[in-house]
């Protein structure tokens, strides 16, 4: 489990409803057991939005509080490898595609 801990946007030009928009999502840091995601918003070439999220990875304790934990090494090193960037792509038929 991995829950929001901080998140921010900006937004440069308004959008509305029906723009077709690219999501550019990329790993930007990892320690221990937090990942920082930052996100570029585009329509067309013209980017329209940033933002970014930071997760803490987290796991349950005997008395079912949940406390920091290690991020799992196989996500870890999914997140670090040549693949970490994905584009969603039009939020009626979201695809992702990984680049």
């Amino acid at each position: 489990m991995m829950p929001i801990v901080e998140c921010g946007a900006k937004f440069s030009t308004p959008l509305l409803f029906d723009d077709a928009i690219e999501i550019v999502t990329t790993a930007a840091q990892i320690t221990a057991s937090t990942l920082r995601v930052e996100h570029r918003v585009l329509r067309g070439d013209t980017e329209v939005a940033t933002g970014f999220e930071v997760r803490i990875h987290v796991a349950r304790s005997a008395d079912g509080a949940l406390k920091s934990a290690p991020i799992p090494e196989d996500l870890r090193a999914h997140l670090l490898g040549s693949d970490a960037e994905m584009a969603f792509i039009d939020h009626d038929e979201a695809q992702i595609v990984q680049t």
